[in-house]
């Protein structure tokens, strides 16, 4: 039986979360809720799988497994329905650095790049970072739900080359329907845009909802999707710096396979390697265990913010472990609300500007820890909330 409740102490560990409060935040008196890993031990079986692999006290070149392919083949047939071929799979190191390869590999400088924002803020920096150029669809949200821009999309789809998707998506925790991201395929095959479809939080998804992935739509959709996935989210993992890509248009799969060899980072962590495989093959229940923490810690914060702080509005969650709080009712503009957070609440939360347009006037929590950090964040923000506003 697992205990998602233990405390972890990661102070002192080079824990970005932890130790970098300083130069994040300007304090280390504060409760860090914000990057997007867990305070959550992973699963047993690759404790044990780690441990074996340091038994030798060497760690020199090594060899693929000649099993993981399977395992994130099996992997996807159980867990979303789906069927891949081993040959689509493509081996990187971190789900970002792939997208800032992808990049390079399919656009050139100028091309225009789409996103949705609020969303995930690497994106912005990928594009940035390679001189190509930034348009934003720009998500619709109404009552705390959000929704894609459709005829903006379309609009703006005439004069791109690449859309990269957040599916689900972070930070507004959508699941987006079989409907929705048909209408993306249509008019992203229409314009001949390429999609980069980040995959990542696929598996952190809640009852009813279920994650539909991009390429899967139909066969135009596998011609277009390049996908973007690791078990970095799922099972925490992200210091292991391992991902994988499937591309199931052959073409576009040998011209990245072909790009990766350019920079000679056509291979995998040996501690990766044998991590995806391990949590694959053997970290099901464990996963099981967590989605039951995950959404008990979501209810908790909804019915304590609900009752005790009403004037924050909880985002709608139907996937991840990332809940995006409105603030709008306190009418402090961002510099201030920054400023309330870490200094009243005492609290480290990702500021919602950083998500770009759409994310003035909100917060981003990571709940993705045991219930009594949890509850004493909210605990924080209340009596910050009280005693500023009364």
């Amino acid at each position: 039986m697992y205990n998602f409740n233990k405390i972890i102490n990661r102070k002192n560990t080079n824990s970005l979360k932890w130790d970098g409060l300083k130069s994040i935040f300007g304090t280390d008196d504060i409760l860090p809720l914000w990057v997007a890993d867990m305070d959550i031990k992973t699963c047993q079986p690759l404790l044990k799988k780690i441990k074996k692999i340091t038994k030798t006290g060497i760690f020199g070149y090594n060899l693929k497994p000649e099993s993981l392919d399977s395992a994130i083949v099996n992997w996807h047939q159980k867990r979303h329905g789906i069927k891949i071929i081993e040959d689509e799979i493509i081996y990187t190191h971190g789900v970002v650095p792939a997208l800032y390869m992808a990049i390079q590999a399919f656009t050139n400088p100028d091309d225009k790049i789409i996103i949705q924002p609020p969303v995930y803020f690497p994106f912005f920096t990928a594009i940035n970072a390679n001189k190509r150029k930034l348009i934003f669809n720009q998500l619709l949200e109404e009552d705390n739900y959000y929704k894609i821009d459709f005829i903006d999309l379309e609009k703006k789809a005439k004069r791109a080359k690449m859309l990269i998707l957040c599916s689900p998506h972070n930070p507004v925790g959508r699941v987006w329907k079989y409907e929705e991201l048909e209408k993306i395929i249509h008019i992203c095959l229409k314009n001949k845009i390429l999609i980069l479809s980040d995959e990542i939080h696929s598996d952190i998804v809640y009852k009813p909802n279920r994650h539909i992935p991009t390429a899967e739509i139909n066969k135009d959709a596998k011609d277009i999707t390049i996908t973007f996935n690791a078990i970095s989210k799922t099972f925490n993992t992200a210091g292991l710096m391992s991902s994988y890509v499937i591309c199931k248009n052959m073409k576009y799969n040998n011209i990245f396979k072909d790009y990766l060899k350019k920079i000679n980072l056509n291979s995998i962590n040996m501690f990766g390697s044998q991590a995806i495989e391990t949590c694959y093959n053997h970290g099901e229940k464990w996963l099981e265990g967590l989605l039951k923490h995950l959404w008990k810690n979501y209810h908790y914060l909804v019915d304590f913010i609900n009752d005790k702080i009403p004037q924050i509005i909880p985002s709608k969650l139907e996937a991840t472990y990332l809940v995006w709080l409105n603030f709008k009712n306190l009418k402090l503009n961002d510099e201030d609300l920054k400023n309330f957070i870490i200094k009243d609440a005492k609290l480290g939360l990702n500021d919602g500007i950083i998500f770009g347009p759409g994310g003035s006037g909100y917060q981003r929590i990571n709940i993705a820890c045991p219930l009594s950090v949890l509850k004493e964040a909210l605990i924080r923000l209340e009596k910050a909330v009280i005693r500023k506003f009364g």
